[in-house]
């Protein structure tokens, strides 16, 4: 008989003078299942790993515990019925009886935990939910582009403090794995530079990472997966390559309906630009994609490939529906399993159109996020994180929505060529 756990602690850990960039970086993958785990387009967005499962890749450097805050993640039963809600009870706790700690507030999971409805975009992908044999559950929130963070966006706990909340999983997570595989494992887990603090260029920075065991529950399926026939009619409707419009004035229509244009072209060129690596074989003289992608390999530039050629074609021949209601400090943000529809936000509108973090840029990596397309996560933020990535975990890299966003800028201009 399987035991079932009920109770998983998670805990703040620190490691010591290893060079990353800034930025977010995902332990694991929440990206996609489904009961169609044979599609080979959806198998490969599987293939994410955590940063520290093998500590050779930190320059030597392992991950050592700083129990300054932990955190209990529980449930008070350890099966749902498919009509209840999957309530996950989660305190955030500071362990230092002398000294106040941070958090930042986008990976804690408290700080969107009020929002049931996604009237918001609501974060929550630091979770992996899959099953015990492998299969990740669909994740129905947000992804969304930010800015680097700033002091405002953490949370203070004073000395002894704690925090509590119920996170509903199902509002997230789509739950759908038949009764004789139906248990699930729940787990946390986030690395970043700027976990307590806004990453500052000071050389050797720490590097921090929150993780946690598995939460093991039996979670009985409540939405049937449509069959593959009707989600390809879904797909061939949605494939006209009209732009529509949401709370979008006039001149902000032009703007997108330029920047999808730019989108475009530059995603064409891209695929063109890694289809010419895949027949040479190597990225020896590819400064571009080695800035992006770590060196050539086989296996990754596999998954690079359809998953940048989806894009392409999406931004091509998909029914986009541009929406300009947001009113938050975001570049953009969308639903991953709701394709095509792209939330625009406030810092979006003071983006250049060209260049780093441009509006074309932007367009790209949101398309990139929808799991029918690249099924990108935002395992790291900004160019020097996701140099920092690529060198440190390429195979999130090939994942990262930033980084097929950069490869497509190219700023500043990197060349190919085959010798």
């Amino acid at each position: 008989m399987k035991l079932i756990v009920v109770s998983s602690i998670l805990t703040l850990f620190r490691t010591a003078d290893v060079a990353y960039g800034s930025g977010i970086i995902r332990g694991s993958g929440s990206v996609l299942i489904g009961s169609d785990a044979d599609d080979a387009a959806m198998e490969r967005k599987l293939e994410v790993s955590n940063l520290f499962a093998d500590n050779s890749r930190n320059n030597g450097q392992g991950v050592q515990p700083k129990r300054d805050i932990t955190l209990t993640m529980s449930a008070s039963q350890a099966e749902f019925a498919a009509a209840e809600p999957v309530a996950i009870s989660i305190t955030v706790k500071n362990n230092d009886s002398a000294t106040s700690a941070r958090i930042l507030n986008w990976i804690n999971p408290c700080n969107g935990a009020g929002d049931t409805t996604l009237s918001t975009p609501v974060d929550m992908s630091f979770f992996d939910v899959k099953t015990s044999g492998g299969q990740r559950a669909l994740y129905l929130g947000a992804l969304i582009k930010r800015k680097e963070p700033t002091d405002k966006d953490y949370k203070t706990l004073k000395a002894g403090e704690q925090i509590s909340c119920t996170i509903n999983l199902d509002k997230y997570f789509q739950f759908t794995a038949p009764s004789s595989e139906d248990e699930y494992e729940i787990s946390y887990a986030v690395t970043s530079m700027q976990l307590s603090d806004p990453f500052k260029m000071q050389g050797n920075s720490a590097v921090e990472s929150l993780a946690t065991d598995a939460l093991n529950l039996k979670i009985n399926a409540r939405v049937n997966n449509p069959s593959r026939s009707l989600r390809d009619q879904y797909m061939r409707g949605l494939q006209t390559g009209s732009t529509t419009f949401n709370k979008c004035t006039t001149a902000q229509q032009g703007l997108l309906r330029e920047a999808r244009k730019q989108a475009s072209a530059e995603s064409t060129h891209a695929v063109s630009n890694i289809t010419s690596i895949s027949l040479w074989g190597n990225t020896t003289n590819c400064a571009r994609h080695n800035k992006w992608f770590d060196p050539y390999d086989t296996n990754r530039l596999s998954e690079l490939k359809p998953g940048y050629e989806a894009v392409s074609a999406r931004l091509n021949d998909a029914s986009i529906l541009f929406d300009c209601g947001c009113k938050q400090n975001y570049y953009a943000y969308v639903y991953p399993s709701k394709p095509y529809r792209i939330y625009l936000c406030n810092v979006f509108w003071g983006a250049p159109m060209f260049g780093t973090d441009s509006k074309m840029g932007t367009l790209i990596h949101e398309m990139s996020h929808f799991t029918v397309a690249a099924g990108t996560d935002d395992y790291a933020y900004g160019q020097t994180a996701c140099q920092s990535l690529a060198a440190s975990n390429p195979q999130n890299a090939v994942n990262n929505a930033d980084s097929h966003e950069y490869f497509a800028e190219n700023t500043p201009k990197l060349n190919c060529t085959p010798y």
